[in-house]
Parts: C-alpha cells; structure tokens; sequence
C-alpha cells in the first residue's frame, strides 16, 4: 500500500503529518495558469525564458514540452525560497509530477462540475443516482489514483471547487426559491434513479419551498459525499479525503455538518475574509464536527491600476497592505489548533486582456506579470510563511 499523509492531533493541536513522521502547516498557493504566464502582454518574454514549446494549444500550457518543465522548476524554487511548501488545487494542467518532490498537493476530482458553478441556468445537474454516473465517477478515481499515488507528496482528494449546495454570498438567488438541482431531478422521468429518489426524500412529486428543498439537497449531498468516500477508500484506501472546497461556510446548512462527520478527514473552505470574521464560525463548525480544517482558497487584493479594472481578494488600499494582511491573517490562524493550512489564491497577477478560465475578475499576486516580485508585499508573506514553518 503506498505511502500516505495524515492528519495528527497531540494536546489538541491538529497538524498534516508526512510520510516521514514530520508535521506541517500547509502554506500554499493556487492558480499555476497559463492566463497568467501566456497573456498577451508577457507571452513572448515567457516563450523566450522558458521555451518556445511553453505553449501548446493557443493559450494553453504544454505538458510535455520542456518549457513547462523549466518553468515549473525556476517557480518552485522561488516559492520554495518565500517559505512556501504546498501546491493549491489549482494548478491548470501542469503535471504534479514537476512538483511533487518539493511540495505537497491536494487534487480535485472534479468528475462533474455539478452543472455550472455560479449560472444555473446554463445546463442541467448530474443524475447521480444513476448507474451510468457511478460507473463514470469509479473510471475517473482510478485513473487518477494511477497518476498520484506514486507521489509521497500528494495530501489528498477535494471532490470539487466550490459547488452551489447552498446560497453564498456574491451569487445569492430568492432564499425561497427550489434548488435548481432539485427541480432537475423533480424534472426527469419517473423511472429515472434520481427522480425516484428526489420522491423519497420529498414524499411527494413537487417541492413548494425551501423545507422541501432542503430535504431533496441532503439526499443529493449524502449520495455525493458517500459514492466519493466509498470509491476513493477502494481504490485509494488511507489516503485523506476533504470533500468539496466550500464557499462561505458561515452559511453552511447545518443539516451538511453530519454528512461532513461521516465521509471526510478535514474540511476545506473558501472565504476571503480577515480571520477575526472567521474565527467564531469555523470554531463553531469544529466544535459541533471534530473536523479540522484548511482554507483551500483566498486571499487580500489590491487592483494595479490602470492594468486591473476588477482583483480577487478581500480588499485592501495598496501592495504592502496586502502583505500585511497575508501575514496577520497566516500568524493568527496557524495559532488556532483546529487549522491544517491556507492555500493563497494567485502566484502571479493577472491583467485586463488576459484569457480568463474564471470569473471575469483577475488573479491577484505577489509576482507582476513579468515575474517580478512586489516589495515589500513579498517580504511580508515570506516572513510570515518562514514563521509557521520554523
């Protein structure tokens, strides 16, 4: 059986625990994307650093080209040398293989998306339920456990990027309103599995408010979270599962809290807050799970004018303000026993005209995008990463 990470907790104090028997705080950082390196504006200086094979198809990293190699390599180490020892789940592409030997990494299993993760109305959700959904989500587990379970580095399986199970903040529809995903399954044919099994929940054929929802929701979550835990623990059994990367989780439905209990090791999250808005919630989501927990994906953000109009990030007035604001918000979690990690949204800052495979707000980052670092917003993130990781 290969080699796994695991979780470790002595006097309270939760930690990742490596193969090795050492424990760590995952610091790392998403958002390793062609967007990035291969926009319009730094395309030819990347190609002439790294490789004219950097690129592949138009805008789109090369896996297999030497460029990527090389640029994996001089990434890591400057990352390395900021004090930085995780790769986020977001990495776009480039093989784990150029990383992990000297960072740890999460993956997203990602099988569906669950229809579109902010637009509803742009497809239908999954019937996952059905057999043909099952046996699509077991092909796509074993094929990624081949290509990571070799890696002493690789931490563990995120089911997906922050799924709408519930209304967050910044994409709210009518608190009234019926799940969309539960009237795709109250919307299919009578004898399909996820129709009959929206009915059970429901006992009935139609949902008329948010109670009804609510309890089509909690059978869709539960089969969600059961037929990932079942899988991955047959095929990849002892490594860690998180679940989904979680938006908002002050509005986390306390009926998902069980469901979290039974299927995974630790949970993530996504909120770009400062931590003194977080602490209460997540200390509340700990104590009533016995769960520990990560931040997957955030970060502090200042537009660089006139080169940005919009910037991910919970905002703040200038660069050295965001190093700031990495390093109190880095100093204070990592005191709280109950957190595993923070993964930091962005590496290099993404401008207006670049290729966007997000929201259409830009990447923040503490590398322009001529991989110049900002001072002394670097300077303030490498001290607090050099803190926690000491």
């Amino acid at each position: 059986m290969p080699r796994s990470i695991s979780l470790s907790c002595t006097n309270g104090q939760w930690r990742f625990r490596n193969v090795c028997g050492e424990l760590f705080f995952s610091i790392g950082v998403n958002h390793f994307q062609p967007d990035c390196w291969l926009a319009p504006h730094n395309k030819d200086l990347m190609l002439s650093r790294y490789g004219e094979d950097l690129e592949g198809e138009p805008g789109a990293f090369n896996p297999s080209g030497k460029g990527l190699h090389n640029l994996s390599e001089s990434l890591g180490k400057r990352l390395k040398g900021w004090g930085f020892n995780s790769f986020g789940m977001h990495t776009y592409g480039v093989p784990h293989s150029y990383l992990a030997t000297d960072f740890y990494y999460p993956i997203a299993v990602e099988y569906d998306p669950l229809g579109s993760r902010f637009k509803f109305d742009k497809q239908h959700f999954p019937d996952i339920f059905s057999r043909a959904f099952q046996d699509g989500l077991e092909t796509h587990i074993k094929n990624l456990y081949a290509q990571h379970s070799k890696h002493d580095n690789f931490m563990g399986y995120i089911f997906s990027d922050i799924p709408r199970w519930y209304f967050y903040e910044g994409q709210e529809l009518d608190q009234r309103a019926i799940h969309p995903w539960v009237s795709d399954l109250l919307s299919m044919p009578a004898h399909s599995p996820g129709y009959q099994a929206a009915h059970k929940a429901l006992g009935k054929s139609t949902a008329e408010n948010q109670a009804d929802s609510d309890r089509v929701l909690a059978a869709v979550v539960t089969e969600w979270y059961r037929l990932h835990h079942s899988l991955l623990n047959r095929y990849d059994p002892g490594r860690l599962i998180f679940g989904d990367k979680l938006h908002s989780p002050h509005r986390l439905p306390r009926w998902f809290e069980p469901i979290l209990r039974q299927y995974v090791d630790a949970i993530c999250i996504q909120w770009y807050t400062p931590a003194d808005q977080q602490q209460s919630v997540l200390e509340g989501i700990y104590q009533r799970t016995g769960l520990p927990i990560f931040n997957g994906d955030s970060s502090f953000g200042c537009p660089q004018r006139p080169q940005q109009s919009q910037v991910k990030g919970y905002p703040v007035a200038s660069k050295s303000a965001m190093g700031q604001a990495y390093a109190d918000y880095l100093d204070t979690i990592s005191s709280w026993p109950f957190m595993l990690g923070w993964h930091h949204c962005g590496i290099m800052e993404q401008w207006d005209g670049a290729k966007k495979r997000d929201w259409e707000i830009n990447e923040n980052g503490f590398l322009n995008p001529f991989e110049e670092p900002y001072e002394p917003c670097l300077s303030l993130i490498s001290a607090a990463n050099k803190r926690v990781i000491s």
